[in-house]
C-alpha cells in the first residue's frame, strides 16, 4: 500500500478561443473558488487532504496503490482552433464524412441533427471527429490529440501519475488519448484510416505508454459524447466501426462521468453513457447523477456545474476515496 504523486489535469471544452484567453487557467480558478464545496476540491488537489486519504485507503484498500496530490495543472488547446480561423484555413478535405449513404433515413435526420447542434454551439468538434485535414496535412484531430499529450507528458515529469478533469470537449480528447495510450500499452492497433496520426505522434504514445506514469481516473462532466452521432463517429476513426458504443479505455483506473437529467445541462440531450460501454470487464466505468431542482438547468459552464453543491461534494468524495490502483 502507497501514495503516489498524482498531478490533476483538468481540460477545458471547445470555444475557448472566443473567451481572448491565451492560457486556460482563469475558468477553472473561478470554477474552483465559486462555493464552499468547490473550495474543498481544490483543497484537496493541492494536497491538503493527503493524510485523510492515506489512512482512508490504508483501512479499506490494503495493497492498492491511491493518489497523494501535488497540485493541478490546465491543459490548453485553444490557440489551434484560433490559429485555423486567423488563417483561414477551411479544412475541406475530411477523412471521415460524416454520413454514409446505406442509414436509415430516421437515423440519418437524427444524426443530422444532433451534427447540426454541435456545430452550431461547439464548432471545433465536427472537424475533430470527421478528421479535417489542416494545410500542413496532418488532421486537427491529431492537433489537438498532440498538444494534449504533450501537456501530459510535461505534467507527469518524473514518474507522476495523473486524474484527468475533462469538461464538454475535454472529455473527448481525454477519452481518445487514453484510448491511444492504452492501445498502445497492450498492442492493439487504433485510427487505421490513412492519415489520421503521424508516426511521431504514434512513437509519442508509445513512449508515454511505456513511461510508468498511471491514470489513477478519468472524470467527466458537462459530457456531450453520448449523442449517437458522436460515438459512431468516434468508434469508427479508432476501431473502424460506425457503432454506437464506448470501448473502455484501459489506460485508466475509473471513469467517473456526472451526469444530470434531462436539460439539466442546456447543450446535453444524452450525457448517461453506462448503457453504451463496452470492454469494461472489471466494472471500472460509473454514472454519477447530479440532481437539480425539476425544471431548472445546472447550466454547461465549468463554474455553473461546480456551483452545485451535490456535484462538488460527489467529486470530491470520488476523487478521495475512490480512485486506486
Amino acid at each position: 500500500m502507497s501514495g503516489k504523486e498524482t498531478v490533476v489535469l483538468m481540460i477545458h471544452g471547445a470555444n475557448q478561443s472566443h473567451k481572448g484567453e491565451t492560457v486556460n487557467t482563469k475558468n477553472w480558478e473561478e470554477a474552483l473558488a465559486v462555493s464552499r464545496h468547490a473550495r474543498k476540491v481544490s483543497d484537496l488537489v493541492n494536497g491538503k487532504n493527503n493524510a485523510e486519504i492515506r489512512e482512508y485507503h490504508t483501512a479499506r484498500h490494503g495493497g492498492s496503490e491511491f493518489p497523494e496530490y501535488v497540485g493541478r495543472t490546465a491543459p490548453w488547446y485553444g490557440n489551434i482552433w484560433a490559429a485555423v480561423k486567423a488563417a483561414d484555413d477551411p479544412m475541406k478535405q475530411r477523412l471521415n464524412p460524416s454520413f454514409d449513404e446505406d442509414r436509415d433515413d430516421q437515423e440519418y435526420l437524427l444524426q443530422r441533427i444532433e451534427q447540426g447542434v454541435i456545430s452550431r454551439h461547439l464548432d471545433e468538434l465536427v472537424p475533430f471527429y470527421e478528421l479535417a485535414v489542416m494545410r500542413d496535412g496532418k488532421t486537427f484531430y491529431e492537433a489537438l490529440c498532440n498538444e494534449f499529450l504533450g501537456q501530459l507528458i510535461t505534467a507527469t515529469a518524473g514518474g507522476k501519475h495523473y486524474v484527468l478533469i475533462g469538461h464538454s470537449m475535454g472529455c473527448a480528447i481525454s477519452y481518445n488519448v487514453m484510448t491511444h495510450i492504452g492501445c498502445a500499452q497492450s498492442d492493439t492497433p487504433y485510427c487505421a484510416i490513412p492519415g489520421t496520426l503521424s508516426d511521431a505522434y504514434r512513437q509519442r504514445v508509445r513512449d508515454f505508454a511505456g513511461s510508468g506514469s498511471r491514470c489513477f481516473g478519468l472524470i467527466t462532466f458537462g459530457n456531450y459524447t453520448g449523442y449517437d452521432w458522436c460515438q459512431r463517429m468516434n468508434n469508427r476513426l479508432l476501431f473502424g466501426r460506425s457503432e454506437q458504443q464506448f470501448a473502455y479505455p484501459d489506460a485508466v483506473g475509473r471513469w467517473f462521468n456526472f451526469w444530470t437529467l434531462l436539460g439539466g445541462d442546456p447543450y446535453i440531450l444524452d450525457d448517461e453513457l453506462e448503457d453504451d460501454m463496452v470492454d469494461d470487464a472489471h466494472d471500472q466505468y460509473d454514472d454519477v447523477v447530479v440532481p437539480r431542482v425539476p425544471f431548472a438547468n445546472i447550466g454547461h459552464g465549468r463554474a455553473k456545474w461546480f456551483r452545485r453543491k451535490q456535484f462538488s461534494k460527489k467529486l470530491y468524495r470520488k476523487m478521495a476515496h475512490h480512485l486506486y490502483l
